[in-house]
């Protein structure tokens, strides 16, 4: 086993944190708005299609959950619920409020802090869960705006104003999860955090080896987050 980069783990117990396993991510225009990342796709519907859907996405998206690494990493996220009928997927869509998107559809965000202050996840004076970001370049979900879309936080990420919640009508296999992230750099003794009410300036990934393109697809992916804008247009 790698050493940590603080020091052993408890004997017998995995050190997720080891280094090469932790990436930086410090480019907060990119993880606060993924839609910008070369390669992602944002179609705006023009509420001209079936179920009141107003948009479609596909790229790198966030997503909050109850399910600590353990479990997301070896098993992916597991829908809750089983869609039977097309007002299901109005609700998955945002066409109606009548129902739980967080039931029926992965549920996921393009900016990260605003996965993090998910009603489902986001406790009074800490965060329930943990946040993940996914691989979902070659699946689409419906786009939603929501109570958040005209609040303090799309002031600060206007893209909040089209786009809240990215959900899925299917589950996300546990290889289109990249990793776990949190803005604090994680140790074995200093678990995964992540700050619901701070605004990250940066984020560490700490990588599930299980993720489709291994270690070194992480790190392009890393890589994808942290280019300028001068980068990106000498590439």
């Amino acid at each position: 086993m790698p050493k940590s980069r603080h020091g052993s783990p408890p004997s017998g117990k995995l050190d997720r944190f080891a280094e090469g396993n932790v990436l930086h991510l410090t480019n907060p225009e990119k993880f606060q708005n993924t839609t910008i990342i070369p390669g992602a796709r944002y179609i705006p519907a023009n509420r001209s299609t079936s179920y009141g859907a107003t948009g479609y996405f596909s790229g790198y998206v966030f997503r909050a959950d109850e399910n600590p690494p353990e479990i997301i990493f070896k098993k992916g996220i597991v829908k809750h619920s089983p869609v039977v009928s097309m007002s299901q997927v109005e609700v998955i869509a945002g066409a109606t409020s009548t129902g739980s998107r967080w039931d029926l559809s992965i549920c996921t965000h393009v900016c990260a802090q605003a996965a993090a202050m998910h009603d489902e996840i986001c406790g009074f004076d800490e965060l329930l869960g943990y946040i993940y970001l996914l691989d979902a370049m070659d699946i689409s979900g419906y786009t939603v705006f929501t109570h958040r879309s005209t609040g303090p936080m799309a002031k600060r990420f206007p893209i909040m104003q089209e786009i809240d919640e990215v959900n899925f009508m299917h589950g996300i296999p546990n290889t289109s999860v990249i990793g776990a992230v949190s803005d604090v750099e994680p140790s074995w003794f200093c678990p995964l955090q992540f700050h619901w009410d701070q605004e990250p300036k940066e984020l560490w990934l700490t990588v599930n080896t299980d993720y489709q393109g291994g270690i070194e697809g992480a790190r392009e992916v890393v890589d994808l987050f942290n280019a300028s804008e001068a980068e990106e247009d000498a590439r």
